[in-house]
C-alpha cells in the first residue's frame, strides 16, 4: 500500500506545511497566504499530485465560500449603498483592463483562437476575495473603510469574471433558472433566520448551533449554485453581507467561524 494512500498520514503531511508554512510567513514578515501557497506548490510537486484529489477540491471549495461569507459579514449593507460607487469603479477597472488586454494581445500578437483569448482575459482579469481578505485580516485592516472598499471592489470584480464566464461559456436552462431563484430565496431568508437563532439562543451551548446552521446553509447555496452552473463564492459574499448587522452585534461569532476556516479549511484552498 502507498503510503501516501493512507488519509491519517497525508493529513499530517499536509497540516504540517500549513504549519511550517505560517511559521515563515511571521519569520520572514511575508503574507501567510503567499507563504501557504508556496508550500502547497512544493509539497504537491514532491508528493506528485499533479491533480488533487475530489476530497481535496471539495474542501478547498468549502474552505474558498467559508472565507467569502466572512469577508462579507465585515461590510454592512449599509456602508455597501454609501460606497457602491467607488467600489463600482475600483472592481470594473480591475476587471475590464486585464480583460480586454490580455484577450487582444491574445488574439492579435499570439493568434489564439477566440474562446482561448477570452479564457485568458477573464482568467487574467479575476481576483479572489478569500485571499485578499485573508490579507487584510492579517494586517489588521479589514474592519476599516479602506478594507471594506477593498472587498467591495474584490467582489465586484469577481462578479464581472462569472459573468464573463456566463455569457461566453455557460449554457443555461430552465433549471439553472429554478435554482437560481431558490438561492436568492435563501439569501432573503437567511439574515432574518441568523436573527432569530441568535435571540433564540442567547449563548450558545458547546455544540455550536450558529455555526454548524452557517455551514448547512453555505452547503445548501453551494449545491443551488452549482446547479445553477455557477460558482458558490459570489452568493457566499452576498449572504455575508446580508447578514453583516447580526455579526456586527456578535463579533465572537465571526472570530469562530474564522477559526474554524483558517485552521482546517484554508491549508487545502490556499
Amino acid at each position: 500500500m502507498n503510503i501516501l494512500e493512507n488519509p491519517w498520514f497525508f493529513i499530517s503531511l499536509w497540516m504540517g506545511g500549513a504549519f511550517s508554512a505560517a511559521l515563515f510567513a511571521i519569520r520572514l514578515k511575508i503574507p501567510v497566504a503567499l507563504a501557504e501557497i508556496l508550500m502547497g506548490a512544493v509539497l504537491s510537486h514532491f508528493l506528485g499530485l499533479s491533480n488533487p484529489t475530489e476530497w481535496m477540491n471539495f474542501l478547498s471549495k468549502l474552505g474558498a465560500t467559508m472565507l467569502c461569507f466572512i469577508a462579507g459579514t465585515e461590510i454592512e449593507p449599509e456602508y455597501f449603498k454609501e460606497s457602491w460607487k467607488k467600489s463600482m469603479f475600483s472592481g470594473l477597472s480591475s476587471f475590464l483592463f486585464p480583460f480586454f488586454a490580455i484577450a487582444l494581445f491574445a488574439h492579435y500578437l499570439l493568434h489564439w483562437k477566440i474562446a482561448q483569448c477570452l479564457i485568458a482575459g477573464i482568467a487574467l482579469g479575476t481576483t479572489s476575495i478569500a485571499i485578499i481578505y485573508t490579507s487584510l485580516v492579517e494586517r489588521g485592516i479589514e474592519n476599516s473603510s479602506l478594507g471594506k472598499t477593498l472587498l467591495s471592489s474584490c467582489f465586484i470584480t469577481d462578479f464581472g469574471s462569472v459573468l464573463a464566464l456566463g455569457i461566453f461559456f455557460t449554457h443555461w436552462d430552465l433549471s439553472s433558472i429554478i435554482f437560481g431563484i431558490i438561492a436568492l430565496i435563501i439569501l432573503w431568508l437567511f439574515p432574518k433566520l441568523l436573527r432569530f437563532l441568535l435571540a433564540f439562543l442567547k449563548k450558545s451551548p458547546v455544540s455550536e448551533p450558529e455555526i454548524k446552521f452557517v455551514f448547512f446553509m453555505l452547503s445548501l447555496l453551494g449545491f443551488l449554485a452549482t446547479m445553477a452552473k455557477t460558482e458558490p463564492v459570489l452568493p457566499a459574499f452576498v449572504l455575508g453581507i446580508l447578514s453583516a448587522n447580526s455579526f456586527s452585534t456578535d463579533r465572537l461569532l465571526r472570530r469562530r467561524l474564522r477559526a474554524v476556516a483558517y485552521s482546517i479549511l484554508t491549508p487545502f484552498f490556499l
